[in-house]
């Protein structure tokens, strides 16, 4: 009994910190805008570039964006891949109720995820 409380707790707290990894994820790509945002502006005050020195070093902040979101899009396909493996496992040792609870948790996980993640993209639109 003791060992399989401890294995649910390892699966909860393992299912925690991976939820919060993905959350952190998800935001990576608002980030990489802001980062190219922020770069631009830096480096444009603080360098006074030519607009010959601009042309050239813009396709380069566009590309590592590109390349963020893309390395963003791939990490996030693998997290959403271990949490499901996770799920299905933590779910395999569980009585038929507590799987329904434990889905049921999931589900609000994802929800709040969503809403978190909603309401920071919409207070970056508005701030803009």
């Amino acid at each position: 009994m003791y060992l399989a409380a401890i294995f649910v707790a390892g699966g909860v707290t393992g299912w925690t910190i991976a939820a919060r990894a993905t959350k952190e994820r998800m935001y990576s790509s608002i980030r990489s805008d802001e980062f190219a945002t922020q770069l631009r502006e830096r480096v444009r005050s603080g360098l006074e570039l030519s607009p010959a020195q601009a042309a050239k070093i813009e396709p380069i902040i566009e590309r590592t964006c590109s390349e963020m979101k893309s390395i963003h899009r791939d990490t996030y396909k693998r997290i959403s891949q271990i949490i499901s493996n996770l799920n299905s496992q933590i779910g395999a040792e569980l009585t038929p109720d507590q799987k329904t609870r434990f889905e049921q948790m999931e589900r609000e996980r994802q929800a709040s995820t969503r809403r978190k993640f909603k309401s920071r993209s919409e207070s970056k639109i508005d701030s803009r």
